[in-house]
């Protein structure tokens, strides 16, 4: 089995503050007391990769436990939460979030914070995106509040400095606020609160994630003769930026460069149509 959990026990103590992994053919039960062990002794990174291969063993791990061994991660001291972090398998976090967003007896709002807060290792892999927090924002307006917004920004990048991952990061955040499709009153888009963490972070690389956001988001057409297509959406996204042009500049910039990205393409088609005749 395991070492008692009697924290007294000197040789208990250093068993579970040193052990590297626990038995993977233990039953269930065992392997949640030494989970709970693990997260009771701070070694949430230890918690969540024995849970990862409970759940490839198709061992039907509680939610709330799968849920309690992500949260621990976050709430540590910063400093040990860099340094735990650092050793982490994104894999096994990938997975327990993927398994979760199947079921259906997690609170919306602790899986919307479960998410938000590991966004960038979702984003980056196609086949764990942050299914939650796209439906509760193309639902509810009301979660782009501006400041929660910028809170929320600032803890992802701050773990993503502490991870080595500030650029991925950025570039994930820019994709994100490039799909809410939310207008200001004047038909200013984006809305105010997603133009103003755009200013209030201004990185290259949340540029770049919102241009490719911007792009990804027009989905698949159908082709009529020359580039028309392209030379509409070119005056609209330059439409956009002349509306936010002096109060967020950061986000005209892209704009404009959607729009020069939109001409450029229509004159290739045009070509095409040429060559084609």
């Amino acid at each position: 089995m395991f070492a008692p959990a009697t924290r007294g026990d000197d040789v208990s103590d250093t068993y579970w503050k040193e052990c590297r992994a626990v038995n993977p053919h233990l039953e269930l039960d065992a392997i949640c007391r030494a989970v709970d062990i693990l997260l009771g002794y701070s070694r949430p990174v230890g918690a969540i990769g024995a849970l990862s291969l409970a759940l490839r063993n198709k061992l039907n791990v509680e939610s709330d436990l799968l849920c309690r061994s992500l949260e621990s991660l976050l709430n540590l001291p910063k400093p040990e939460s860099e340094r735990q972090f650092q050793r982490m398998d994104s894999y096994h976090i990938q997975q327990i979030i993927a398994e979760l967003q199947g079921r259906t007896d997690i609170a919306n709002d602790r899986m919307i914070q479960i998410e938000w807060h590991f966004i960038r290792l979702l984003d980056e892999h196609l086949l764990h995106s942050p299914k939650t927090l796209h439906k509760h924002r193309s639902q509810s307006p009301g979660f782009f509040d501006e400041q929660q917004l910028l809170d929320w920004c600032s803890k992802a990048r701050e773990l993503a400095i502490s991870s080595g991952r500030i650029e991925v990061c950025d570039v994930q955040i820019g994709e994100m606020l490039a799909r809410c499709t939310i207008e200001d009153d004047d038909g200013s888009w984006p809305c105010h609160a997603i133009r103003n963490v755009i200013e209030a972070i201004s990185t290259d690389p949340i540029c770049s994630g919102l241009s490719c956001g911007i792009h990804n988001s027009r989905g698949a057409t159908s082709r009529n003769k020359g580039g028309n297509q392209e030379r509409d959406l070119s005056s609209k996204y330059r439409d956009l930026a002349k509306k936010v042009r002096y109060v967020s500049p950061t986000t005209a910039r892209v704009l404009d460069g959607v729009a020069d990205s939109h001409e450029r393409e229509a004159g290739r088609w045009d070509e095409l149509e040429r060559w084609g005749d």
